[in-house]
């Protein structure tokens, strides 16, 4: 692979940060151009990029907590190998392709020199036995999505080892050591010139219209008052309306299957809070009353008519 041209930057706060990833295809994003990302489609990735908007998940409480172990983790990992490592604060990017990674640690040799990245998971257990792969012979998997984040890691910052340690349910260490593999490496790096091509000539990606439903809702929230779209004859939005209503008579009634379910189950375990069974398990507690009081946001509305057919 031939020498690529890098820049080295320490963020000075968490939106500086933001701010650098609107210009590269990060190593948490890069998963999205090959469909792997649990948090963003190509379709929107593309849009936020074009668009130069900071893409900022808002973690749910199990991030929160596996952000806070993370020095916990690293430095019991290290402890246990006999590691010395750093926090790897550098965001690095590889300029000429506009592609970039964020570090978790550093594993350096006793001379002070980096040798090999070592990136942190917190992993709820129920997660890592759906997602996370492991072998007979005592080898893991990471989902992915994980396993390109470090390769693009490895790729941008030069190092060619890295390891996965992973917290599996708060008490056992999974740790994955990777090289790194010049033909994933190549991958990416296509991926992501297509992509940047794409934006350069206005050509977005086809949407997943189920995982982009609610970014496509975003951006079309504007109208032209009074205007009518004429349609007649185009039998694509006809059978797209006929879709519509027909799903949302299946949800109805999916939605009174539900309730009528809940009710039955109501009576069966009466005032207990929580139920356990066989592969289930029902909480069931009471929620305080609370007075939420706020100024709701426009949003646009979107109603399906069909006419009856004449008889």
């Amino acid at each position: 692979m031939e020498k690529l041209k890098r820049e080295i930057i320490i963020p000075d706060s968490h939106d500086h940060w933001l701010n650098l990833k609107t210009r590269d295809i990060s190593s948490t994003e890069v998963s999205a151009l090959f469909g792997l990302s649990k948090y963003i489609t190509e379709y929107e990735l593309y849009f936020r990029k074009k668009d130069g908007i900071a893409i900022n998940i808002e973690p749910a409480e199990r991030m929160r907590w596996g952000t806070r172990l993370e020095s916990a983790i690293a430095r019991g990992v290290a402890e246990d190998k006999g590691w010395i490592v750093r926090p790897m604060k550098e965001y690095i990017r590889l300029t000429d392709l506009r592609m970039s990674a964020s570090f978790d640690y550093c594993l350096q040799s006793n001379d002070g020199q980096d040798f090999a990245i070592l990136e942190i998971k917190n992993v709820d257990g129920l997660i890592y036995k759906n997602e996370w792969i492991e072998h007979e012979d005592g080898t893991f998997e990471a989902p992915p999505g994980i396993e390109l984040q470090v390769q693009m890691q490895m790729l941008t910052s030069g190092l060619s080892i890295a390891y996965i340690a992973a917290l599996i349910g708060g008490n056992r260490v999974c740790l994955i050591q990777r090289e790194r593999d010049d033909a994933i490496c190549e991958k990416l790096i296509t991926a992501c010139a297509i992509f940047w091509e794409r934006i350069a000539n206005g050509i977005p990606p086809p949407p997943n219209f189920e995982r982009d439903a609610d970014f496509i809702s975003s951006l079309y929230q504007s109208v032209e008052p009074g205007t009518v779209m004429d349609a007649y004859g185009d039998h694509e939005i006809e059978m797209l309306v006929k879709k519509y209503k027909e799903s949302a008579e299946l949800a109805k009634q999916y939605e009174a299957q539900k309730q009528a379910a809940k009710a039955e189950l109501l009576m069966r375990v009466g005032d207990h809070e929580k139920v356990k069974g066989d592969g289930f398990s029902i909480s069931c507690g009471i929620i305080g009353p609370a007075t939420v009081s706020y100024e709701r946001a426009s949003y646009r509305d979107f109603r399906c008519f069909t006419k009856k057919q004449k008889e």
